[in-house]
């Protein structure tokens, strides 16, 4: 499909801390992706726009579990910009190599994380998701949708990706959804809609998805480095001292003097201002 050089990316990412952190995360993105804009917004008025860092109005309320609000907000605001694809981030993300042009060496419209075997699910958040199957049928319905396979997608929140077309598809229908009484009642029982409902309403409508394997981490050796929990610590840092570092680290700790942090933007050339 080509380089990243060849692809028009936006990223975004919602703000709930310390703005340094933001522009952590900024620089480490301009520097391996080759300066793309990079949204953020924030329900508590953090940060302002710098260089190619945009802060875009916050229109809904982000908080766990909601934060495809987020998302929301960033499909309306770039649908009628010209990109190919839209990499939602949390904001204790850092990048750190190269290489991530590889995940976009074959066209897909979603990123799908989901672990399924044997059709059993290991994932909570799929399983409480499973239990309000008839509120996500009635958002179905009212979107002229119907579940195309008993399969549910969905992918971690620190790392979704999304094509112009599934943008637009979703930002076409916003209003629908926000006031199905389906989607209404998923709020309400406090769902992870921020990693299920978009990946679902996209793979039920038939778009392409890509598969990709989000590893935990395993004593003695480095993964790439997503995850949920625990923090990025100093001792997996050292262990890759000696090998290429992983593209993208997640979570990073939310702390400015965080050992993992200042080892990671020491080796990118951060410069502190």
């Amino acid at each position: 499909m080509g380089s990243v050089t060849d692809l028009k990316l936006i990223f975004g990412f919602p703000v709930a801390e310390r703005f340094a952190y933001s522009k952590h995360l900024y620089y480490s993105i301009k520097k391996f992706c080759y300066d793309p804009l990079v949204l953020f917004a924030s329900n508590k008025n953090i940060g302002h726009s710098y260089d190619r860092l945009t802060k875009i109005k916050s229109r809904r309320r982000y908080r766990i579990h909601q934060i495809h609000n987020f998302v929301f907000d960033a499909f309306e605001e770039i649908r009628n910009l010209d990109f190919d694809y839209f990499v939602k981030l949390d904001s204790d993300c850092l990048f750190t190599n190269f290489g991530f042009e590889g995940i976009f060496d074959q066209k897909f419209d979603f990123l799908d994380s989901v672990d399924q075997s044997n059709d059993r699910y290991e994932w909570y958040h799929t399983k409480e998701f499973l239990k309000s199957a008839e509120s996500y049928r009635r958002l179905l319905s009212d979107l002229e949708l119907s579940r195309r396979d008993p399969r549910i997608s969905g992918c971690f929140c620190a790392l979704q990706i999304y094509s112009k077309k599934a943008v637009c598809f979703i930002a076409d229908r916003i209003k629908i959804i926000e006031s199905n009484i389906g989607y209404i009642e998923m709020v309400q029982k406090d769902l992870c809609l921020s990693e299920l409902l978009i990946p679902n309403l996209l793979k039920d409508a038939g778009f392409k998805f890509r598969i990709i394997r989000l590893p935990e981490k395993k004593a003695g050796s480095p993964w790439r480095g997503v995850r949920w929990r625990p923090h990025v610590g100093k001792e997996e840092i050292e262990l890759l001292a000696n090998r290429d570092l992983p593209v993208l680290y997640h979570p990073i700790n939310r702390k400015f003097f965080d050992k993992t942090r200042m080892i990671l933007l020491k080796k990118i050339g951060y410069k502190w201002l």
